[in-house]
């Protein structure tokens, strides 16, 4: 057997020199690079996309940014409470889960539909004759100042182009347009008695007191409740009751006590009886009593009350209810003039400009 071992010789390949890339083709690419990104900037900058036009006027980002930031403040506040409630943003929440659209996306419809609104219904009150009145320019002027020279930051009127020209020019346009919605909903034959007919007033029979209150509660360092004895409790009563012949005289239990008294509190409470925290006895007694009595001193699970009945047939939830309901159909047949004014304008909405729009970033600055 031949146990020699072949030996396999490999070649190396022959090394290739490399050749040293010409500094002319770095310089001519790092210069190409930086004209592309100098043009890319200029082009975000000075290309202006429309974001909806009206009888063939244009309308950009800069002539609607005041109407973009209201909406943005809104739900940018929204954003920051749903943070520090739940942890969670705002804006990213589904506001369509069909669609698959984010209340990012209902706040951009949103702006927008509501700066057409006003340059809409703005352009016809100022064929109807509407003009800007001096109390209302003497209003404008002022809230103009607080804005910028208090409230805006510079960055935020750079940001913006707040001026005060601007700021003028787009409350004089909304003021107008305000008022010219409220002389629409005075004409409108809205059947106000019908509306009230609808309502039962046992359905919102309230009750209005005030009250006296002195609570019968103490606590360890830990947070825990601890048990009064029947001296603390007299203690607390009597303390209540020092003010009991103030009360009986007095007309306003507001301006009753001290400014330094920290232990007995003045209410105002108004309850319907099915949602009375009242012990059930206590209830009976307060239902009974005709405006202008006063309890005695009233023991209750949580300490001791002086109760005056106010108003034992208050009116302000059914009067509450009604005038609800009636601005909700203001509303309606205001939204059904608005929708007729609206067709009779040649308008256009333009999604790639309004795709432009990233809510939360568009006016809002740090």
């Amino acid at each position: 057997m031949n146990n020699s071992k072949k030996t396999i010789k490999y070649r190396e390949p022959k090394k290739q020199e490399r050749k040293p890339i010409n500094p002319k083709i770095w310089l001519i690419t790092g210069i190409a690079l930086v004209v592309l990104l100098i043009a890319s900037i200029l082009f975000d900058q000075l290309y202006k996309r429309k974001i909806f036009t009206i009888d063939g006027d244009d309308y950009y980002l800069e002539d609607l940014t005041y109407y973009i930031n209201v909406v943005e403040s809104n739900y940018a506040y929204l954003d920051q409470y749903y943070g520090q409630l739940f942890g969670t943003s705002y804006w990213n929440m589904a506001a369509d889960a069909n669609s698959g659209t984010t209340m990012r996306d209902a706040a951009r419809d949103e702006a927008i539909e509501t700066a057409l609104y006003y340059e809409i219904l703005y352009r016809e009150a100022m064929t109807d004759g509407y003009e800007i009145t001096e109390d209302e320019e003497q209003t404008i002027a002022d809230q103009v100042d607080l804005l910028v020279n208090e409230q805006y930051s510079d960055k935020m009127i750079k940001h913006n182009g707040f001026t005060k020209e601007y700021l003028t020019e787009v409350f004089s346009k909304m003021a107008i347009v305000d008022r010219y919605k409220a002389d629409i909903i005075n004409s409108l034959d809205i059947d106000q008695e019908a509306i009230k007919a609808t309502f039962d007033y046992e359905d919102y029979h309230e009750y209005e007191i005030d009250t006296l209150f002195i609570p019968a509660s103490k606590s360890d360092e830990e947070g825990n409740q601890l048990t009064l004895t029947d001296d603390e409790k007299a203690q607390l009563r009597q303390k209540l009751g020092n003010y009991y012949d103030d009360a009986l005289t007095s007309e306003d239990w507001s301006e009753l006590l001290p400014e330094d008294e920290e232990e007995v509190k003045y209410n105002n409470l108004k309850f319907y009886e099915s949602s009375s925290t009242f012990s059930d006895e206590t209830k009976a007694m307060i239902l009974a009593m005709e405006n202008g009595d006063i309890s005695d001193i009233i023991e209750e699970s949580n300490g001791y009350y002086i109760i005056k009945m106010v108003n034992n047939r208050s009116t302000d939830s059914y009067d509450a209810a009604i005038n609800q309901a009636i601005r909700e159909e203001e509303n309606k047949k205001f939204q059904e003039e608005y929708d007729v004014i609206k067709n009779n304008y040649d308008y256009k909405i333009y999604k790639s400009g309004v795709k432009s729009l990233y809510m939360g970033q568009v006016t809002l600055v740090d």
